[in-house]
């Protein structure tokens, strides 16, 4: 893939590589830059930022120099340069420290996906003004009750009981409907910008946002697939299933 900047640009290499990779043009590059604030991060940038999380095992703040994504004025990720590890686990993505979630929603916005780069993928590549979110649990931390939104996250939420269990419960919060991106051939999580790469097209992200499901025909349109799924994980699509009718009849 050629990376040669050919436009100005104040992002590193890496990152500006990063962005091609994932389907964007110069131009758009440019425009993300400019216009939505998009900035390359140093090791000391992030930490005077609080982009840190708490190394418990060496008693120190952990960080990393990467690319920061803001969704408002007072609210960003940035995607680590390294791993992080948060609570046992290695995360890509930090927010900082202690800061309320917020949503990123552009005018006019109808579609709320996970992370920027693929907001930003529906909004550029697909004519449909798409928001972020920081991640799928974040719906009533970021986002109004009643807000009609519909809630569009990555193939592999099909997979995934704990996804489906917040999807439902957020489009219930927000009286939106729910959609998952298409499983696409060769990425287990795909997302906005693998379904552009694809070859998808803005008439077909308009035919999938059309096609989006409120939330009983979406329970339903999962339970069909669970004769595909190995035992274990249709009986932990089954205990999903049993919380969600309670939780609803609550």
């Amino acid at each position: 893939m050629n990376t040669n900047q050919t436009l100005e640009t104040n992002l590193v290499p890496a990152h500006y590589a990063h962005l091609q990779a994932e389907g964007f043009t110069p131009e758009q590059i440019y425009s993300l830059e400019c216009d939505h604030g998009i900035e390359s991060l140093t090791l000391g940038q992030a930490l005077r930022q609080n982009f840190k999380v708490w190394d418990e095992e060496n008693a120190k703040w952990a960080s990393s120099s990467g690319l920061k994504f803001p969704f408002t004025k007072t609210f960003a990720q940035v995607r680590c340069d390294e791993l992080i590890e948060r609570k046992g686990k290695k995360v890509k993505y930090i927010t900082p420290l202690k800061a309320k979630s917020e949503a990123m929603l552009p005018k006019g916005c109808r579609v709320i996906t996970e992370g920027a780069k693929d907001a930003y993928a529906g909004s550029m590549h697909g004519s449909i003004p798409t928001g972020a979110l920081a991640g799928v649990s974040h719906t009533r931390k970021a986002l109004a009750e009643g807000c009609g939104l519909t809630i569009l996250f990555d193939s592999d939420g099909w997979h995934n009981p704990q996804v489906v269990y917040n999807l439902i419960s957020s489009a219930c919060y927000c009286n939106g409907k729910i959609q998952l991106v298409p499983e696409i051939e060769g990425e287990p999580k795909g997302g906005l910008c693998e379904y552009f790469k694809a070859g998808h097209s803005a008439d077909d992200y308009a035919e999938l946002i059309a096609g989006a499901m409120r939330p009983e025909k979406f329970l339903w349109e999962w339970m069909q697939r669970w004769k595909d799924y190995s035992p274990s994980l249709r009986a932990d699509c089954v205990q999903t299933t049993v919380r969600l009718g309670e939780w609803l009849a609550a």
